[in-house]
């Protein structure tokens, strides 16, 4: 990570971010929808010391850049895009991607077919919530209608392991460079 420039899309409070940051990242930009979590971000960044993170308020699937990033991070924001708000996402990120550049996507997916939960109340969140964990062949087909090809997908945890909470699902990293420069 040492001296790239990040897009972080979905940054929360930016906590992928000050990784990124302690790892050596030149410059980060962390693109997050909810004012309040940006406003927590830049308070950790302050008392950190941290002024390489620029917090940027605007939705993934709208945020658009004359600036092409080396490395561009997506984690834990495709379940909660629909269909129609990824295809826009992906669109984008073509212009502000490289030939050279990463595309890490570290996301829900679904277990041989494509799991949807619709307003469903959840009690962790205590809201009602609504995702949508697209299959890593989705997943694939999605990146390569915008040019991307998958150059390594893994799951994050070992079958078994406590954290693969739910049969359906899996979260897995997806490693994701241009097609044809």
């Amino acid at each position: 990570m040492t001296g790239k420039t990040v897009l972080d899309l979905g940054a929360g409070v930016g906590q992928w971010a000050f990784r990124f940051q302690h790892e050596g990242a030149k410059k980060i930009t962390a693109v997050e929808f909810s004012a309040a979590m940006i406003e927590v971000g830049k308070l950790e960044a302050r008392k950190r010391n941290i002024d390489n993170v620029d917090f940027i308020l605007s939705s993934a699937e709208n945020y658009f850049s004359q600036e092409h990033y080396d490395v561009i991070f997506i984690s834990g924001l495709m379940i909660y895009l629909n269909d129609e708000q990824a295809e826009k996402l992906l669109s984008n990120l073509r212009a502000y991607s490289k030939p050279e550049s990463t595309i890490l996507l570290r996301d829900g997916t679904g277990v041989g077919e494509r799991f949807e939960i619709n307003n469903r109340y959840s009690a962790n969140l205590q809201a009602e919530y609504s995702a949508t964990y697209r299959t890593a062949e989705q997943y694939e087909a999605i990146f390569a209608r915008y040019g991307f090809s998958l150059t390594r997908s893994e799951n994050m945890f070992p079958e078994g392991h406590m954290l693969n909470k739910y049969p359906e699902t899996r979260l897995r990293l997806y490693h994701f460079e241009q097609k044809n420069g």
